[in-house]
């Protein structure tokens, strides 16, 4: 988890904490306002790491490639709306997309040309880009102060996620006699996408302003998870999948509007 967003997690639950304690009777707060409307900006902390491995054939012996993708949080952007359908209880979706320009950082075994087992070492890093999207589809639970001003919504359903992923799939080096040395000077890549349908729950805080309460500004935070397959393309060195994981803790802050 980033620092950004622990401390917003932190802000968030001591402020939803507050509220709750303000309402005694959280059901008569809620005003007649059903829909509601949320697009926020904020970052989403990698859920983990990519790491991969990989063989293919050099000099009549087998060269070996780890690639480590790396763990960096990426920028977040998400909207989404909904309908409180029975008192504090309601529904709805939330759409979301992350980006990180990430670095895989590759470390491989290159076979000597005329000496058996004798594997010079290849290290660099090169661009790794990752793009994921969320389909959030929510069940929702709101409480508001006895002005009406601040609303605390907790949320939680499935979600489907779906990740686009840069994968190394071959290792460039330079070498010259006596060959006893190798030196990296990029890798072949390859996009490849894959998801899958896990889960979510978050709270969101909001500030609603002016006589009506019906614009304000507020913050979140999410937890999702979901587990998937990336598939190196068939011209890759050597054909496999690589098991990765979606979501993450995503906290940003935006505009809400309920009518």
């Amino acid at each position: 988890m980033s620092r950004f967003a622990s401390h917003v997690a932190r802000l968030l639950a001591g402020f939803a904490l507050a509220a709750a304690a303000t309402v005694p009777d959280a059901a008569a707060q809620i005003r007649r306002d059903r829909t509601w409307i949320a697009v926020n900006a904020g970052i989403q902390a990698a859920s983990g790491g990519i790491d991969d491995r990989f063989q293919f054939e050099r000099h009549v012996e087998t060269a070996t490639v780890s690639v480590d993708y790396g763990n960096e949080p990426a920028v977040a952007f998400e909207g989404g709306g909904g309908y409180r359908f029975w008192r504090n209880v309601g529904a709805g979706v939330v759409l979301s997309r992350s980006t990180r320009n990430g670095e895989a950082e590759i470390d491989a075994g290159i076979p000597h040309p005329f000496f058996d087992n004798r594997h010079r070492a290849v290290t660099g890093t090169d661009g790794a880009s990752r793009t994921e999207t969320g389909v959030h589809v929510q069940l929702t639970y709101t409480i508001a102060s006895r002005t009406r001003a601040l609303l605390v919504t907790l949320s939680g359903g499935p979600s489907h996620l779906r990740v686009e992923q840069e994968l190394v799939t071959d290792v460039l080096y330079a070498e010259s006699f006596p060959f006893d040395e190798a030196a990296f000077t990029g890798a072949v890549t390859a996009r490849s996408s894959a998801s899958a349908t896990g889960f979510h729950a978050g709270v969101d805080i909001a500030w609603m302003t002016g006589r009506r309460r019906q614009v304000g500004f507020g913050g979140m935070v999410r937890f999702s998870r979901a587990s998937m397959d990336l598939e190196t393309p068939a011209s890759a060195a050597d054909r496999r999948t690589i098991a990765a994981t979606a979501g993450g803790l995503h906290a940003g802050a935006g505009l809400r509007l309920q009518f």
